[in-house]
């Protein structure tokens, strides 16, 4: 499943731009039981954030789903990832 994120990352109270990610994360990493898709999908996008992004502990990162051709009920979905 293909996802496009607009992420920002805030560290020590300063936000920084935002960037466009698009990740390709295995379909059954998002499925099956257990908690919830949102917290899946913050899961499996967890390590091509940290590299794309560089963040560090401590930094909070603000995920809107942009697009997710697989899954257009996704699209607008927010959460907040801390590192």
């Amino acid at each position: 499943m293909v996802i496009t994120a607009n992420v920002t990352v805030t560290r020590d109270g300063h936000r920084w731009p935002t960037e466009t990610i698009t990740n390709d994360i295995a379909s059954e990493t998002v499925a099956g039981a257990g908690c919830d898709l949102h917290q899946r999908i913050a899961t499996a996008l967890e390590d091509g954030l940290r590299d794309a992004l560089e963040v560090d502990a401590g930094d909070w990162v603000d995920i809107e789903i942009a697009a997710c051709p697989e899954n257009p009920d996704l699209v607008g979905k927010a959460l907040t990832w801390i590192v």
